[in-house]
């Protein structure tokens, strides 16, 4: 509470990390401070995540701990280096051969969400697995839904946010229930598809 603002109550405040869905015991702690707490999550591709997370990572020169050392998670590796070295500390060598073949039938399937399910049940949002482990939306929603019912819980779709990001807005303005401020009208992309207000 010190490292919020002082508001009136007609204000809305905000917090945000992508770290507090992965935590298992952010839920409760929330629903404990406030129950009727909305929640937004941005979700998109959990590949797209787990780059955008590497690229993270390298460029803040992040470190983890491994037996004792301090070392730099991303220490001269490519994201491919990165993420072999984390598939194998997540899965036995059986399915990450399976990983390396088209995986289309449903048992194979199974057997891998119920590995990444046991890893994350035993070893929680923990550097560097969480490169993937992050990425596994339908394990950490449960958690939430444990604690908040469906009309407090906001999905939004990053794609949707990148490509339409009015219409998304349209939608959190909504949720909140604030005054819709913005639409897709007050939104442009530039020659390059960046997204900027319009002024």
């Amino acid at each position: 509470m010190t490292k919020m603002p002082e508001v009136h109550h007609y204000h809305k405040v905000y917090e945000k990390t992508p770290s507090y869905m992965t935590l298992k015991k952010t839920p409760a702690r929330i629903f404990n401070f406030d129950k009727n707490m909305k929640l937004i999550a941005i979700l998109c591709d959990p590949v797209k995540r787990a780059l955008s997370h590497f690229l993270h990572v390298s460029a803040n020169d992040i470190h983890t701990m491994t037996q004792g050392k301090k070392r730099q998670i991303t220490a001269d590796k490519t994201p491919d280096q990165t993420l072999i070295e984390v598939l194998k500390s997540i899965f036995p060598q059986d399915i990450i051969d399976y990983l390396e073949t088209e995986f289309d039938y449903a048992e194979g399937n199974a057997e891998v969400r119920d590995a990444l399910y046991k890893f994350l049940h035993a070893n929680d949002d923990r550097k560097p697995a969480n490169f993937v482990t992050r990425g596994v939306y339908a394990y950490h929603v449960k958690h939430w839904q444990k604690y908040f019912p469906p009309d407090q819980l906001l999905f939004i779709n990053g794609r949707d946010l990148m490509i339409n990001p009015g219409r998304s807005l349209m939608q959190i303005q909504d949720f909140i229930g604030v005054a819709p401020v913005l639409n897709e009208t007050n939104f442009w992309f530039n020659k390059v598809n960046i997204m900027s207000p319009k002024p």
